[in-house]
C-alpha cells in the first residue's frame, strides 16, 4: 500500500474498522483456545520442493535479468508468464524456463503498459493483464499472444471507488476488486473498505456488490494543501482470490476465516481454522517506522500497530482446487509455514518455507516464486517441482 507524507503541523487522526466487532471477535476467538487447549494441526503431508528452473542468475550466464518479480502465471502448456518491475512488459517461458517472447511495451495505448502489469491466465489458456496505472485491462490470444481487446475500467467519483485488481473472467463479464478512497479534504473519517464487483465488457460497473471487506487499520493526514492515509503496519488486510471453476474466495488476514462463494449458483461455505496468535516483537515494531520521518506520525504508529500478526499474510489457489495460505511467522523462526487445504478446509499437506523465497504461483507439480540472496539481494525466479 502507498504511503503519503507531510510536515509536523499535520493533523492525524487515527480511524479502526468494526472496533466493537473486532473485540467481540478476539473474546470469542480466546474463548475457543480456552475451551480447546493448544492448537494442533491434523496430521497431513508435507511438500517437498525441488529446483526444476531458475530465471535471472547472472552467475550462472543468464541473459535475462530481472528486478523484483511482481506475478507469475502458468498456462496449460506449462508456459510462465513473469512481470517483474525493471521491465514494463510480459515475459514468456517455457516449461524449461527458456524465453520465448516478450509481451507488450511502454506506453498507455491498446497493448500497452504505463508500469508491470499483474498478469492471469483465463478460459482457454487467454492471457490477461491488468496495468492499474491505466485501470485498463488486456486480454491476449492464447496462440502468438496477440491483443484481442482490452477495457478500461473506470473509477466513480460519486461512490468513491477505484477499480485496485482483476480477479477474473466470468461468463456475464469481468471479476474486479475495488477500494474506497479517502476523499482529499473532506475531513471525513468514515471506513474505508475493498469490494468485488462485476465489470462488463463495455466498462461499465454492475451496481451490486458481491463482496465487502474492510481496508487495514490506517492513519489519516490532514493539511490545509493535501491529505492521505497511512496503513498501519502488521495490520489484517483483505484478501480475495477467484478459482478456475469460478468460486470466490475472500477473508481477512486477522483470523482463517475464509468464504467460499460460487458464482455458478452453488452454495456459500466457510473454511475457519484455529492460529495461534503470533507476537510482534519490540524489534520488529520499531523496524516497521524506522523509514518514518514525523515524530508525530511514528509516535501515533507505535501506539497503535497490533500488538500480533496477522493469521496469515497470502492467499493463493492452484488449479487443483488447493488453498495455500501462508502464516505469519515468529521472529526467532527461520521459515514460513503455508498451509494447503482442499476446497472444504481440510489440511492436505503444509510447506515449510525458509527465508527468501516468495511462492508466488502454484500450478500442476509446480510451484513458482522467487528467491533473494540475503548476501547480494539479488532475486531470481525460481520453479520447484512439488510433492506432498
Amino acid at each position: 500500500m502507498g504511503q503519503t507524507l507531510f510536515s509536523d503541523k499535520a493533523h492525524i487522526s487515527m480511524v479502526r474498522h468494526s472496533e466493537v466487532h473486532r473485540r467481540w471477535k478476539a473474546l470469542a476467538f480466546l474463548a475457543v483456545l480456552v475451551a480447546s487447549g493448544p492448537c494442533v494441526y491434523a496430521q497431513s503431508g508435507v511438500v517437498k520442493f525441488t529446483e526444476a528452473f531458475r530465471i535471472g542468475d547472472e552467475a550462472a550466464g543468464d541473459s535475462v535479468l530481472l528486478d523484483r518479480v511482481f506475478t507469475m502465471a502458468v498456462d496449460s502448456r506449462e508456459q510462465l508468464y513473469l512481470t517483474d518491475f525493471g521491465f514494463k512488459g510480459i515475459r514468456m517461458f517455457s516449461k524449461d524456463g527458456v524465453l520465448i517472447g516478450e509481451i507488450g511495451r511502454v506506453g498507455r495505448g491498446p497493448g500497452e503498459f504505463a508500469g508491470p502489469p499483474s498478469v492471469y491466465i483465463g478460459p482457454g489458456d487467454s492471457l490477461y493483464a491488468w496495468d492499474r496505472q491505466t485501470t485498463r485491462l488486456s486480454i491476449f490470444t492464447p496462440q502468438g499472444q496477440s491483443l484481442i481487446t482490452s477495457v478500461t475500467v473506470r473509477h466513480s467519483e460519486f461512490d468513491a471507488l477505484r477499480p485496485l485488481a482483476f480477479l477474473g473472467a466470468t461468463n456475464r463479464g469481468l471479476l474486479m476488486e475495488f477500494s474506497s478512497f479517502y476523499p482529499p479534504g473532506s475531513g471525513e473519517s468514515g471506513e474505508m473498505a475493498h469490494l468485488v464487483q462485476l465489470v462488463y465488457w463495455s466498462g461499465t460497473t454492475a451496481t451490486d456488490t458481491i463482496a465487502h471487506l474492510p481496508s487495514p487499520d490506517y492513519v489519516i493526514f490532514e493539511m490545509e494543501s493535501a491529505s492521505g492515509v497511512r496503513f498501519l503496519p502488521y495490520a489484517a488486510h483483505p484478501h480475495f482470490e477467484f478459482s478456475a471453476d469460478q468460486v470466490l474466495y475472500y477473508g481477512m488476514g486477522d483470523a482463517i476465516d475464509i468464504t467460499g462463494m460460487p458464482l455458478n449458483g452453488g452454495k456459500r461455505h466457510r473454511i475457519s481454522l484455529p492460529h495461534r496468535p503470533v507476537f510482534l516483537a519490540p524489534a520488529e515494531r520499531l523496524a516497521s517506522v524506522a523509514g518514518v520521518r514525523l515524530n508525530d506520525l511514528r509516535k501515533k504508529l507505535l501506539a497503535n500497530i497490533p500488538a500480533h500478526k496477522p493469521a496469515f499474510s497470502k492467499l493463493l489457489l492452484d488449479d487443483a482446487g488447493h488453498l495455500w495460505i501462508r502464516l505469519s511467522r515468529p521472529e526467532s523462526e527461520q521459515t514460513t509455514m503455508w498451509l494447503v487445504l482442499d476446497n472444504t478446509g481440510v489440511e492436505v499437506a503444509r510447506a515449510n518455507v525458509p527465508k527468501g523465497m516468495r511462492l508466488l504461483a502454484v500450478h500442476g507439480s509446480r510451484a513458482y516464486g522467487e528467491l533473494t540472496d540475503e548476501d547480494t539481494k539479488v532475486p531470481v525466479a525460481v520453479a520447484w517441482e512439488i510433492s506432498f
